[in-house]
């Protein structure tokens, strides 16, 4: 199954029109029988090709093998995830830098496999929710994200995306939002 979350840089129907046309040539090179790293090249060689522009989105494209539960993906230039186990302890997923696409030729990717343990959680999510502020202009921060996300051990995905998007609007108190908020979990069942 493959799994992508994206965040365009900018607002507005050019970046909305930008982040469909990233999102249709993952897809479809994601049919090709490629890696996770091979897809975000190819993708990243045509958006260079077809769009001279200052425009770029950062990306986590992943292939999940549903029996094995092991996740392989390429990330460039997207938050890296995080991982809630079913003790309740949340790691941060180790990483290296990885370039955004849509700015140079060749990038460089972060690409990582990890085996995702019965119980546990995989959380993508876009800095909108990292950045988000309160009434007082404090961000809601990725320690927050990891404390909120330690309390959901016990339920299933989307109860926990919810859980998370529920504690940020209280948090935000109905301060503005800057940017916008995408969340994707993965739950390995037991």
């Amino acid at each position: 199954m493959g799994v992508v979350i994206g965040d365009v840089a900018d607002k507005g129907v050019p970046s909305a029109i930008f982040m469909a046309r990233a999102h249709a040539l993952i897809m479809a090179e994601a049919d090709m029988g490629l890696t996770a790293g091979e897809v975000m090249r190819v993708v990243n060689r045509h958006i260079t090709r077809l769009q001279k522009s200052t425009q770029f989105v950062t990306v986590l494209y992943g292939i999940l093998d549903l029996k094995t539960r092991e996740f392989s993906y390429a990330r460039a230039g997207h938050e890296p995830p995080l991982l809630l186990h079913p003790d309740g302890t949340v790691e941060r997923i180790p990483h290296s830098s990885g370039m955004a696409l849509g700015l140079w030729d060749a990038i460089t990717l972060d690409e990582r496999t990890v085996v995702l343990p019965q119980g546990s959680t995989f959380l993508l999510f876009t800095d909108g929710l990292t950045d988000c502020r309160d009434t007082l202009g404090e961000p809601f921060g990725l320690q927050r994200i990891k404390e909120t996300l330690a309390d959901l051990s016990n339920v299933n995905a989307q109860q926990a995306c919810d859980h998370l998007l529920e504690t940020l609007m209280n948090f935000q108190d109905g301060s503005k939002q800057d940017d916008d908020v995408t969340l994707v979990a993965i739950h390995a069942l037991k």
